[in-house]
């Protein structure tokens, strides 16, 4: 037993090292300096939106301000004329120019893709930027896509670090994407099996976009940002790292933690991307710890022992994750409670293949196509 104990802690500790070794590297690509292009063509920046939230403004206003000297053509893109967003957009109009569009959720369609749908019907420019209502931009954000893309990329995909978690649950959800992001999509694009796309913000051209079937080749996947590189790369598109971009978090109550956790699994378990044995031997080395340290004094101490050994490396990883994707360091003490909730919430999207996500109840059925079953006023 104490060969297999110290084993454990071994390969947890390798991993540990490993993890920490492919996000900074991560991180050092995303945010070296890059060559820019002499081109500067015209763009159409589409962004979905759904309700508001305290940065809704700051976001978009990242976008409206971006130093791009070609032209740009902003377009929001909503679903309900009631939607609280518009507000927000009046008060921005008085300083910057835009269109939005109201259109009701397409039945072959979700919300975002159907708001998507009707973006690029009235975009007059050939490169699209898709863009999330969550995601901040630094100044150069467009400049670096359009870089991306003449220089031989055909669909970008930016990476999105979550931030400004303000409380407990947010700082779970704040980790648990960062750790996704970081740990097993951004090295998939590095080193050249990309895990689909990250969906805050991707760009590409219209004929891009033909090649792939368009919206609705991935308009009706629980992950259509998945679907989308898949069927990209299924196309032999080259699918290449954007700049990063920012998705605040701000307060996050428990019931919508566990919806995102509940969605994140149903992602993993209906469709996996391409690094799914890594996913994995991450998942079983971040999870084992919990049984040892939990059960393992009954078996015997040496069990408790590696299990807090195991405890102990996971915190590092995620407060060097913090480090390195938020540039602050903190102890990261609601561990044991988020790795319950999100084994918890693998189990229960293991059996139950439903998900309730912005008030729409969803059944997510074989190779991650999702039917709506239910629509609430939550």
């Amino acid at each position: 037993m104490t060969v297999i104990l110290i084993i454990y802690v071994l390969a947890s500790l390798l991993l540990a090292i490993a993890l920490d070794f492919l996000a900074r590297e991560a991180a050092y690509v995303f945010r070296k300096r890059h060559q820019p292009t002499p081109q500067h063509p015209p763009v159409s920046l589409i962004k979905p939106i759904k309700g508001v939230s305290e940065f809704s403004e700051e976001c978009f206003r990242s976008w409206l301000k971006q130093n791009y000297t070609g032209h740009v053509q902003f377009i929001f893109s909503l679903q309900d004329p009631d939607d609280p967003a518009l507000g927000v957009l009046g008060k921005l109009s008085k300083e910057f120019q835009f269109e939005v569009c109201i259109n009701a959720v397409q039945p072959d369609l979700l919300g975002k893709t159907s708001n998507l749908d009707y973006g690029i019907r009235i975009a007059k420019h050939d490169l699209l930027i898709f863009s999330d209502a969550d995601i901040l931009a630094p100044p150069d954000t467009i400049r670096r896509i359009v870089d991306c893309l003449c220089g031989g990329t055909d669909l970008v995909s930016c990476l999105p670090t979550h931030m400004e978690a303000r409380n407990t649950w947010a700082r779970m959800y704040e980790s648990a994407w960062n750790s996704g992001i970081y740990y097993l999509w951004a090295p998939s694009m590095l080193h050249g099996v990309p895990a689909g796309v990250a969906g805050g913000t991707v760009a590409l051209s219209r004929r891009t976009l033909e090649k792939i079937g368009g919206i609705r080749s991935f308009g009706q996947y629980i992950a259509d940002d998945l679907a989308m590189g898949k069927k990209a790369i299924e196309a032999g598109l080259k699918v290449g790292m954007g700049p990063e971009v920012f998705s605040p978090v701000g307060f996050i109550p428990f019931h919508i933690l566990l919806e995102k956790f509940i969605r994140a699994n149903l992602i993993f378990i209906c469709m996996p991307p391409y690094n799914v044995f890594m996913g994995i031997i991450t998942l079983f080395f971040s999870y084992a710890y919990l049984p040892m340290l939990f059960f393992g004094a009954a078996i015997d101490y040496r069990v408790a022992l590696a299990g807090l050994a195991g405890l102990l490396l996971r915190m590092f990883s995620i407060m060097r994750l913090s480090q390195i994707a938020n540039r602050t360091l903190r102890l990261p003490y609601e561990t044991i409670v988020s790795d319950i909730l999100s084994f918890s919430a693998f189990v229960t999207a293991f059996f139950k293949r439903e998900v309730l996500w912005s008030g729409v109840k969803y059944r997510v059925i074989r190779g991650g196509k999702i039917q709506i079953t239910n629509i609430t006023n939550s």
